[in-house]
């Protein structure tokens, strides 16, 4: 996996990060896929401005999942 994969967030609400590499538009708080090599963002993340995003994963509600019968008759 590469560092251009990964999606990086601001950690403070609100908080209004520049990316210069995409016109100085702004990240969004959700997270934007950033090239954390680059000396910006790698002092972004060591000063705590940004921080990984890990993806949530859905909890799987259906029937199925919760009797633990997935494959029987």
């Amino acid at each position: 996996m590469t560092h251009k994969s990964k999606l990086y967030a601001p950690t403070r609400q609100g908080a209004r990060i520049p990316m210069p590499d995409r016109g100085g538009r702004i990240m969004p708080a959700s997270g934007a896929p950033v090239d954390i090599t680059k000396h910006y963002y790698a002092r972004l993340l060591a000063d705590g401005d940004i921080a990984e995003v890990r993806p949530q994963t859905k909890p799987d509600h259906s029937a199925r999942a919760k009797r633990g019968t997935a494959n029987r008759k």
